[in-house]
């Protein structure tokens, strides 16, 4: 499955890429905490390139780079997706109402208004809506979903079978997304959004999930690439367009 470099490690592969996942989570929670939120494209691109850096081209296959069984089933995969981040929406509203900073959705947006008037240009001219949505459907999904569903899941499932590397995944996801939401850098302190961070955590990794089955259902890594996309485009549109 992974290259042979990559195997004479004395460290299971399964407990060095939560190593390497660790070391990538440091700078990602560095850099939305202090508001560098372009600079984080950068561990999407270095998540994406590491399955073609230590996965065999045979492992690459097994992990789901390979075609969907039905392309079909990839449409259903990006509209389930797109169905998960409506539903986290309206658990936010119904929990926190749509304006309240404890809301997710509503703390995302606060980070999109520190950037200037971006949300108020897309209302404006909705166009400009995808210029806004696009990155967020290409960079985390394809960066993410090689790294979690594909490369880490596998090296998972090799040690601890693929029911609990399910589990594992997801966990180790939810836990990553508390540097999009949860954390306050508040002068040099930082405030935990509790309890709704624990919300955050447990949605994340059930979307973890549904990335996964959506893998499983089209028997290919980019069904779960499309499923993320799907997400992220429909929390986009929530976050410009719905919430007040």
């Amino acid at each position: 499955m992974f290259k042979a470099f990559f195997t004479k490690i004395s460290i299971p592969a399964w407990l060095s890429l939560l190593v390497i996942g660790c070391i990538l989570a440091v700078p990602r929670f560095y850099w939305m905490l202090t508001g560098n939120y372009n600079a984080v494209v950068w561990i999407f691109l270095g998540m994406a390139a590491l399955p073609f850096t230590l996965m065999s081209k045979d492992g690459r296959r097994q992990a789901g780079f390979v075609r969907p069984v039905s392309w079909l089933r990839l449409v259903v995969a990006f509209g389930v997706g797109a169905a998960g981040a409506f539903a986290t929406y309206a658990l936010g509203v119904v929990l926190y109402g749509a304006i309240s900073p404890l809301n997710w959705y509503v703390a995302i947006k606060a980070t999109f208004m520190q950037r200037g008037d971006m949300i108020a240009a897309a209302h404006a001219n909705p166009a400009l809506f995808l210029a806004f949505a696009l990155p967020a459907m290409i960079f985390s999904p394809i960066g993410e979903e090689f790294f979690f569903r594909g490369l880490f899941h596998e090296a998972l499932a090799e040690r601890f079978g693929y029911a609990t590397s399910l589990g594992m995944d997801a966990a180790f996801f939810g836990l990553v997304h508390v540097a999009h939401y949860g954390l306050v850098l508040q002068s040099t302190q930082v405030t935990v959004l509790f309890p709704s961070v624990i919300w955050w955590i447990l949605l994340i990794a059930a979307t973890s999930l549904l990335f996964s089955l959506a893998r499983l259902y089209a028997a290919s890594l980019w069904a779960a690439v499309l499923c993320h996309a799907g997400f992220n485009l429909v929390m986009m549109w929530c976050i410009f367009f719905r919430l007040g």
